[in-house]
């Protein structure tokens, strides 16, 4: 079944922008929201008809009566700028947002908030994808996708690509997909071009899709031309994960060769000796926020709990960090984990689109049914199936 993204997409043409539909918009709530009369507003300016023709957006005001039209309603000039601005300011947006310029984001953010229409929606929610807060980001987006039909052409893109990061921290990968895979085509800009190729790759390396590697080529590539050497370094080291969790260690060790990063390189060695359970002096300052509580587990177990505490909600929400599993090694008596891993990751994973994380739960809770379970048999033949000593 098409989403409503994909039937807006397929039944419109081009789109031109009209900030005149906007500024009308504007005009009207001001007014109503001072108390004003149409008659009090329009007084020696212009006639009561005229004020009402451009309310309903009917006739376009020259910039000469918008002006004096304003100044009656306490609106000066660089804020009837702003209504002039907000589709380029979109659109730059996105481009902070690939830049991780989240400063450039809260600043268009502050200058949008005193006006109600839905490019600054749009423009708020992207303030929220930015800053992690997604309860926030989900709310604005309902409102949006009723607002689907007036949006430009540009502006439209722009929704789409955010609406699929609120998908993807929602863990709908397919449907984050299929959205994204529709604005490929007609988007011209190459910043955000590479903006979609990225939320491509995240979301299939979550579906562990084969579509990972050549997402992740492609954004390698492209960062190489531009000289973006750490943004390579950081796409390199996720394909190593990718490579890693299906077991493709040779093209692992080819592409680890290749990262210049201290701190990806130190994570991807350490995982590996995880996983092969060997023992390497490994610098814990350098490894990023899962691999640390991996490390802490491992050899520190009662300071883990804490450690999991007090990762960020950003590096919660970052690519190789998994907070089903790391909830689930903060536990600390197998009774515990049996219990919970019955009650509520099982339960929980099975609704999940990651194939890994129901792997790994499913292994575990072999290993606590030879403790605690009644399917012993089941457990050891499912374990010597899938191989033993295998950390994910």
């Amino acid at each position: 079944m098409k989403t409503l993204i994909q039937q807006e997409l397929e039944k419109r043409s081009q789109r031109d922008d009209d900030v005149y539909n906007l500024i009308g918009a504007e005009i009207k709530r001001r007014r109503v929201s001072q108390s004003q009369t149409l008659s009090s507003i329009a007084g020696d300016v212009c006639s009561v008809s005229y004020l009402c023709k451009v309310e309903k957006n009917q006739l376009k005001p020259n910039r000469h009566m918008l002006k004096e039209i304003c100044k009656k309603l306490n609106m000066d000039s660089p804020k009837v700028n702003l209504l002039f601005q907000m589709r380029d300011m979109i659109v730059n947006a996105a481009i902070a947002y690939n830049n991780k310029d989240y400063e450039t984001i809260s600043n268009y953010y502050t200058k949008c908030i005193s006006f109600d229409n839905y490019k600054t929606q749009l423009i708020e929610f992207i303030y929220y994808i930015s800053q992690s807060k997604i309860k926030e980001a989900s709310e604005v987006s309902h409102g949006l996708l009723k607002l689907l039909n007036v949006m430009g052409d540009a502006e439209l893109n722009v929704f789409i690509i955010f609406y699929s990061i609120l998908l993807y921290y929602e863990e709908n990968y397919m449907e984050a997909v299929d959205n994204l895979l529709c604005t490929i085509s007609g988007e011209k800009n190459e910043t955000i071009l590479l903006l979609i190729y990225k939320c491509l790759f995240k979301c299939y390396y979550k579906l562990n899709n084969p579509l990972t590697v050549k997402y992740g080529e492609k954004i390698i590539y492209i960062l190489l031309q531009q000289m973006e050497l750490e943004g390579v370094n950081e796409f390199r080291y996720y394909l190593c994960l990718y490579y890693i969790k299906n077991k493709m260690f040779e093209e692992t060790n080819r592409l680890i060769s290749y990262i210049n990063n201290e701190t990806y390189k130190t994570s991807i060695i350490f995982l590996l000796d995880c996983i092969y359970k060997r023992k390497s002096e490994v610098n814990y300052d350098l490894l990023r926020p899962f691999m640390k509580l991996i490390y802490c587990n491992l050899n520190n177990p009662s300071e883990y709990r804490k450690l999991y505490h007090n990762i960020s909600l950003t590096e919660q929400l970052a690519l190789d960090f998994n907070d089903n599993i790391a909830g689930y090694l903060a536990l600390n008596s197998s009774e515990d984990k049996y219990k919970e891993i019955l009650e509520v990751y099982i339960p929980n994973v099975c609704k999940s689109n990651n194939t890994f994380d129901k792997l790994f739960f499913i292994i575990q809770f072999c290993y606590l049914c030879l403790e605690f379970g009644r399917y012993k048999p089941f457990a050891k033949a499912f374990l010597e199936f899938f191989g033993d000593g295998v950390l994910f």
